[in-house]
C-alpha cells in the first residue's frame, strides 16, 4: 500500500504551544477534516475521543495512532502531529508522545485499513526514522520520510 496516496504536507503539523491531548487531537480533527474527505467534522471527532475513551491509542516508543472508521469518509486520510517537547497521552508505556499519525478512513475496508496501519507501524518502529523525524524542522521533511518508506 503506497502511503502517499493518503497523505500530504497540509496534513501535517508541529505542535510547539499546545501541552494537551485534547488540544492537539482538536487541532488534528480540523486540519483533517479541511480535506474535505471526511463530510462531519463533529461526527470524526466524537469518534476520535470515543476510541480514546475504549483504550489509548499511544502504543508505546512515543507513538500514538488515534484513528476512526465512519461510513461518511470517503477515502483514508492520514494526519501527522509532531510535539518535539512530548505531550501526557495515557500511553500503554506511561512515556510521553512525540509523534501522533492520525487516520480516518471508510467503513467496509478493513482489510485496506490493516494494510495502512501496519505500513505506518513498518515504518515508525524503526528509532532511527523516529529520530530523524523529531529532528525535521518543516513538514516537507516529514512528508518525504513518510513517503519513501
Amino acid at each position: 500500500m503506497e502511503i502517499k496516496r493518503y497523505i500530504n504536507q497540509q496534513s501535517i503539523r508541529f505542535f510547539e504551544e499546545e501541552d494537551s491531548k485534547k488540544k492537539i487531537l482538536e487541532s488534528m480533527i480540523q486540519m483533517m477534516t479541511a480535506s474535505e474527505k471526511i463530510a462531519n467534522e463533529d461526527e470524526f471527532k466524537d469518534a476520535i475521543f470515543e476510541r480514546e475513551k475504549i483504550l489509548s491509542t499511544g502504543i508505546g516508543f512515543g507513538i500514538a495512532i488515534p484513528h476512526a472508521k465512519l461510513s461518511t469518509i470517503s477515502e483514508f486520510i492520514i494526519g501527522i502531529g509532531i510535539s518535539k517537547k512530548g505531550i501526557e497521552y495515557g500511553s500503554l508505556d506511561e512515556k510521553k508522545v512525540n509523534i501522533i499519525v492520525m487516520i480516518a478512513g471508510p467503513t467496509g475496508r478493513q482489510k485496506d485499513y490493516l494494510s495502512l496501519l501496519s505500513h505506518v507501524l513498518l515504518i515508525l518502529k524503526n528509532p532511527d526514522v523516529r529520530q530523524d523525524i523529531l529532528k525535521c524542522k518543516r513538514t516537507e521533511e516529514i512528508y518525504e520520510i513518510f513517503i519513501k518508506y
